[in-house]
């Protein structure tokens, strides 16, 4: 049987077609749907998870999650995304003590706050440079940054209140008392007038700390004092009232006053090493060895000598410690990092292939959408044939 090219047309092909350019409007639709970008709402509830998860010290997953709101947010061009994703990033390392990947990731989150004109991101990246710094004791390098928060953030929220309190506990730490007292007195009248009771605390032991520093032992007393009585109002604030005692004591010593400062000691020492406050039971130990030297009693100056070089053992074992997990830490996130990026281009790959193909698909297409007014004319064309034969 002989079949015409026109009859082939008519029978075969002619319905292909038509099947095909219905079902091209709805995988256009479908492709239309795929490529929507995500919710800004879904970026930013990451990222006040992966904060949420670091206060509660859940490290990794905090990790985990500030990744995939850095991944969603460039995915989606989230630039306010980007900046608070990097910025718990940058938490992160820090508390690791991966100091180079925190001051990376903090300068980036710098970037994207200042492309959006957040002053309050911006100046909160600033502290956390500044803390970097304060924890390496570079105060001068931690002051200049605090200083820069300053200046750019609002004259009266909390955040500002903070820097304050920290630039005062750098110009005390170089010797500048005046400028130290300025910032302090301004961080405390804050947390006083706005009800935030251990901010205020703090800002008190941290001028008690100056006043003793400058000479000012009265006052160094009277703000230990008042300090102490705030921290003992509260419940486990025991550390904040170890150095409060401690702080007296040093107070006590100064004024010549040997027994009360030995009481003071004894009793900081009690509270701070039974509880591992090092920072405390450290030069308590150191400074009861010393006074009960001066008095001749020299079996307690031998127990509180070898007590102190007990603490310093322990403090060096944790300080070696912390280095080695800091380096596990950086291989564990070199891997993940790895593992994060291989993923990231098989995705691309994937992306590409379905890409190709769909282009294929279309460029095969196109011109059957093109014919696709061609169609009626055909269809009398061949009917005619039809009536002609």
């Amino acid at each position: 049987m002989n079949i015409t090219f026109r009859t082939f047309v008519k029978r075969l092909l002619l319905p292909v077609m038509f099947i095909i350019l219905i079902a091209l409007p709805v995988h256009s639709e479908k492709l239309d749907n795929s490529a929507q970008k995500p919710e800004f709402s879904n970026v930013d509830e990451l990222n006040g998870l992966s904060a949420g998860l670091r206060k509660q010290n859940l490290l990794d997953s905090s990790y985990k999650v500030a990744t995939l709101a850095m991944q969603q947010s460039e995915e989606s061009q989230y630039t306010r995304g980007k900046a608070d994703a990097a910025f718990n990033l940058a938490q992160y390392y820090l508390i690791k003590s991966l100091i180079d990947k925190s001051i990376h990731q903090v300068r980036i989150a710098r970037g994207f706050y200042e492309e959006q004109g957040d002053l309050s991101g911006i100046a909160k990246c600033e502290m956390h440079l500044g803390l970097v710094y304060f924890n390496q004791k570079k105060f001068k390098d931690a002051e200049y940054f605090f200083s820069k928060g300053i200046a750019g953030s609002a004259a009266n929220d909390v955040q500002t209140a903070t820097l304050h309190y920290l630039s005062g506990l750098c110009f005390s730490e170089t010797g500048n008392f005046n400028q130290a007292e300025s910032h302090l007195l301004k961080a405390q009248q804050f947390f006083k007038d706005s009800g935030i009771p251990k901010r205020l605390l703090e800002s008190e032991v941290g001028l008690a700390d100056l006043y003793l520093k400058s000479g000012k032992y009265d006052e160094a007393e009277s703000y230990y004092s008042k300090a102490l009585s705030g921290f003992r109002s509260h419940q486990d604030e025991l550390e904040g009232i170890s150095k409060c005692v401690y702080g007296l004591s040093l107070v006590y010593k100064q004024k010549g006053q040997v027994n009360q400062a030995i009481q003071k000691a004894e009793e900081a020492f009690e509270i701070s090493y039974a509880r591992g406050f090092f920072l405390v039971s450290e030069p308590a130990a150191k400074m009861l060895s010393t006074l009960y030297l001066q008095k001749g009693d020299f079996a307690r100056a031998y127990v509180y000598q070898e007590k102190y070089y007990g603490i310093r053992d322990s403090i060096l074992s944790a300080d070696n410690l912390k280095a080695v997990l800091s380096i596990q830490s950086e291989l564990q996130l070199s891997k993940k990092q790895t593992e994060i990026e291989l993923l990231q281009k098989q995705k691309q790959i994937s992306r590409i292939t379905i890409y190709s193909s769909i282009g294929g698909g279309v460029l095969f297409l196109l011109p059957l959408k093109a014919f696709k007014e061609e169609i009626p004319r055909i269809i009398l064309a061949l009917s005619a044939e039809g009536a002609v034969s």
